[in-house]
């Protein structure tokens, strides 16, 4: 199931778009996670940025809106940061 992000993300500057994506676990509770992508022309520096912005208000793992895997993606030069409990604790880990 996927939803809408939440006002808060959709309003930051530099966000397109983003998606809340909800999935069934093993446990039976639901697992969250935010995608985003930047808008067009964004760079690497940009893209994290956002990544950085996204954590400190609660949407990277652990914080307060549940989130198990937030991802900042762009086209080209912007590049894919990723914070997930695989990423060995590193806030927006650059993967690509």
């Amino acid at each position: 199931m996927a939803e809408t992000a939440p006002e808060e993300v959709r309003c930051l500057p530099g966000v397109a778009h983003g998606t809340v994506l909800v999935q069934p676990s093993p446990a039976g509770l639901p697992r969250r996670s935010l995608m985003v992508s930047v808008v067009a022309g964004a760079d690497q520096a940009q893209t994290s940025e956002l990544c950085r912005r996204l954590t400190e208000l609660g949407y990277g793992p652990g914080g307060r809106h549940g989130m198990e895997l937030l991802s900042v993606a762009g086209r080209g030069s912007a590049g894919t940061y990723l914070s997930s409990s695989g990423t060995s604790g590193r806030a927006c880990l650059q993967v690509a």
